[in-house]
């Protein structure tokens, strides 16, 4: 953390001037020491702090309860430690069978089998042409997503 200091005794003022949070703004300010007024802006800059998330790169969730209150809006969810991801579960043993369930694809990536959730009739004719394709559910070639990735591509153009 930076100090203010005077620009004309270099007097060191400290880090807490009261009232003064504002980025782009001038303040005035008067140095007990030197009696002269000057002006200083206020500056923040971003500060960064990273962590792994192993489930980003092909690993499993790592699942928690999610406390709060009040416990009816928390109850059965769930949020990944590593990721933020949130869930819904009938409870902890759901969670853990969920880790269980998931299917590693030779594109690289894993699910937990639930593609569609919705009943838009268009995904679930895209969930079968993807399944008939390449025979998806047993070779296993690519994942839903990957499957989507061209049309979506596609769509952006």
């Amino acid at each position: 953390m930076n100090n203010l200091y005077c620009p004309y005794c270099d007097e060191d003022l400290g880090s807490s001037v009261d009232d003064c949070h504002e980025t782009d703004v001038e303040y005035e300010h008067q140095c007990p020491k030197c009696d002269k007024n000057f002006i200083f802006t206020i500056e923040y800059y971003p500060s960064f702090t990273s962590n792994k998330a192993d489930c980003l790169n092909g690993e499993e969730h790592k699942f928690e309860p999610i406390c709060g209150f009040p416990k009816e809006f928390f109850k059965n969810k769930y949020r990944c430690v590593d990721c933020g991801k949130e869930e819904v579960f009938k409870n902890k043993q759901d969670a853990k069978r969920r880790k269980r369930r998931m299917t590693d694809y030779k594109c690289g990536h894993k699910t937990d089998g639930v593609i569609i959730l919705d009943n838009n009739i268009l995904s679930v004719t895209k969930y079968l042409q993807w399944a008939e394709e390449e025979n998806n559910l047993k070779t296993r070639e690519k994942c839903f997503d990957c499957f989507l990735l061209p049309s979506k591509q596609e769509s952006k153009k």
